[in-house]
């Protein structure tokens, strides 16, 4: 966690891999069973559809999310 403007923010890290025309994208560490994993057509909609599935399983937006896009074949 970190502090932000007086209060404590939830950091998270994802991993984004490109396959084909989508952005596979896979955070980690969130307190959830399994995976939490969604996925966009472009580097912006994955990063919404990102912030949008971490508001909804996490139940507020007080967090941020780091994001390591990735090509196909990259590490």
């Amino acid at each position: 966690m970190i502090r932000t403007e007086g209060k404590f923010v939830e950091k998270y890290k994802a991993t984004a891999v490109k396959s084909g025309q989508w952005w596979a994208v896979t955070v980690h560490d969130v307190p959830v069973d399994g995976p939490a994993v969604t996925q966009g057509h472009s580097r912006t909609e994955a990063e919404d559809m990102t912030v949008d599935m971490l508001s909804l399983l996490l139940g507020h937006r007080d967090f941020t999310v780091e994001i390591d896009f990735q090509e196909e074949g990259d590490g």
